[in-house]
């Protein structure tokens, strides 16, 4: 998801000398390997919300897991 060494430098750039470098080594690992707990959500595209009703999660699979608790992040593609 994330280059390890993007994230070193973010951590560096915020956290400065208060973190010893070994310690901030392992949450930029950590950090950039996070992307194997997710997973896109394919051919749900017709569950979308393009059926009439007032209640979101009638219609849309987004408010169904929402209505559930589920934690979801939205990505997109950034314009060129």
């Amino acid at each position: 998801m994330l280059d390890k060494d993007v994230v070193m430098k973010v951590l560096k750039r915020h956290l400065g000398d208060q973190v010893v470098e070994a310690s901030l080594e392992e949450v930029a690992q950590e950090i950039a390997t996070l992307d194997g707990e997710w997973e896109e959500l394919e051919g749900i595209v017709d569950r979308m919300g393009y059926y009439a009703s007032v209640v979101c999660e009638d219609i849309c699979d987004l408010g169904a897991m929402a209505k559930k608790r589920a934690v979801l992040k939205v990505f997109r593609k950034k314009a060129a």
